[in-house]
């Protein structure tokens, strides 16, 4: 964390606004689309199992974290389960989106 801080903090704040905008918005909105939307809808057999198969190949898709993938599927199997009876895909990304926001928090607070 001491390295970051050696940058000039213009370069930290225009780092923190587009780490923000991709890993809140983006990020996320793509995510959401692909496993919840498009992998959940074309999953041949379709049953109760399915949202929690895609929430463990959700957070395998993150192999840069192998350490979170537990925590990860514990918190995401929750909406993906109320996203797959509702069919609104818009409660996973809201989610999703909030949790990607805390993070972003936390490391701009961190750096700044």
């Amino acid at each position: 964390m001491e390295y970051l801080k050696s940058f000039p903090r213009a370069t930290l704040v225009a780092t923190c606004v587009f780490y923000g905008i991709f890993n809140v918005l983006i990020g996320p909105v793509t995510e959401e689309l692909f496993f919840r939307g498009y992998l959940t809808s074309h999953y041949e057999k379709q049953n109760t199992g399915t949202p929690i198969l895609v929430a463990v190949l959700f957070s395998l898709y993150h192999l840069w974290l192998p350490f979170h993938n537990v925590f990860r599927i514990i918190i995401f199997v929750p909406p993906a389960v109320v996203v797959y009876k509702k069919k609104n895909i818009y409660i996973s990304i809201l989610f999703h989106c909030l949790c990607n926001l805390f993070s972003v928090i936390s490391f701009c607070t961190a750096i700044l």
